[in-house]
């Protein structure tokens, strides 16, 4: 015992000639659109060949392609892999959630730098008066905010 769960299978119960899309099964009722399914042909071809159901109409299974082969009633027709349709809980589905973008880069802005007064102080020895000159600099410059 393998310990997988085994998936659907039935038989044909008439001729499947290539070109065909349309099966005739014996049990439809354990298949779902969007299965894929395997065709294993009987007898010494043993052709072999997937599709996907597309419809399903009583004992009919419409293909999403026509068959390569042909096939003999009693071929094999079995689920490959099943398709999921339904969420598994009742969880509402999340908003999508917003994006940050770029913002547009703000236009440049002058701002002037001024360097802290330097002075030369010089002593009259004759009357003891001090005089002090002082120099100041003024740069601008020029600054660029991106925001993000």
């Amino acid at each position: 015992m393998s310990g997988k769960p085994s998936l659907p299978s039935t038989e044909l119960i008439e001729v499947a000639i290539s070109g065909d899309n349309m099966l005739f099964v014996k049990r439809s009722e354990a298949f779902q659109v969007g299965n894929q399914i395997t065709i294993t042909g009987t007898g010494f071809s043993g052709h072999k060949e997937r599709a996907v159901v597309k419809a399903i109409d009583g004992n009919e299974i419409m293909l999403d392609s026509q068959l390569g082969f042909s096939y003999r009633p009693g071929a094999e027709v079995a689920v490959e892999a099943i398709k999921v349709t339904e969420a598994l809980t009742d969880a509402p589905t999340p908003s999508p959630t917003a994006v940050p973008t770029e913002s547009p880069t703000a236009a440049p802005t002058e701002a002037p730098l001024t360097d802290p007064p330097t002075g030369t102080s010089l002593t009259d020895t004759t009357t003891s008066k001090t005089t002090t000159t002082y120099t100041t600099t003024t740069l601008t410059a020029t600054s660029i905010t991106t925001v993000f």
